[in-house]
């Protein structure tokens, strides 16, 4: 259930719907810090996910958040980000991750009230609450799928802000999950009798041969 340092990989991603007004994002990460070959993942943040392309949402660890460097944010290193399409209106957690340490992120935003909650390890960590306009969970461009683990670009590498660390069982919902709805799916391969079911987006759960690429276990899998 480990997916290796990867390079992003666009292919054969469920795309998002394009009118979400709520979103549940979660999944357990390992991160390795910022101490790294890549100079693409060098003095910026990395990239879990992002849909839209820069212009969409998503979901980053700050890393060497004094230096220069895109979405550097503020405070401490190993803060989780949600990205909403514009580095200035990013929100943070309070926290940091630990380096080399499995541990369960969740971002929950709910545009209508414009709120943003990040929790991790099951307890709420901050509340961004509304009303906040710019907490906007944005579709950014419509040719650009669900990306994981970098952020696309017309350039050498095709990605930049690339993740370095390890992640596994992430999903996605079009609605504001419950953290013990989380707990309670995470025991289930399958969970087609609980009621967020009809929010499912996708699950990646990494099971298979770590190539650098992922499965998805789509809404009807």
């Amino acid at each position: 259930d480990v997916l290796p340092t990867f390079t992003a990989d666009a292919k054969n991603h469920e795309v998002l719907g394009t009118a979400l007004t709520e979103l549940t994002w979660e999944a357990w990460v390992r991160r390795h810090g910022p101490a790294s070959p890549d100079p693409n993942a060098i003095r910026s943040s990395q990239f879990l996910v992002l849909k839209g392309g820069p212009a969409g949402w998503g979901v980053f660890i700050v890393e060497m958040g004094t230096a220069t460097g895109q979405c550097p944010g503020t405070g401490a290193d190993g803060r989780v980000g949600f990205f909403t399409g514009d580095c200035k209106t990013s929100q943070y957690s309070t926290s940091s991750l630990k380096v080399n340490t499995w541990q369960h992120v969740m971002v929950a935003v709910n545009q209508t009230s414009g709120s943003v909650s990040f929790y991790i390890d099951g307890k709420l960590d901050k509340a961004h609450p509304g009303p906040n306009a710019k907490n906007k969970i944005n579709a950014g461009s419509a040719a650009i799928p669900l990306t994981i683990g970098g952020v696309p670009c017309n350039c050498a590498s095709k990605y930049i802000m690339r993740f370095k660390g390890y992640l596994d069982e992430m999903r996605a919902f079009s609605a504001i999950v419950t953290v013990k709805s989380i707990a309670i799916m995470q025991k289930s391969e399958r969970f087609v009798w609980h009621p967020q079911q009809l929010n499912f987006i996708f699950h990646y759960d990494f099971d298979n041969p770590p190539t650098g690429s992922t499965m998805v276990t789509p809404r009807d899998g």
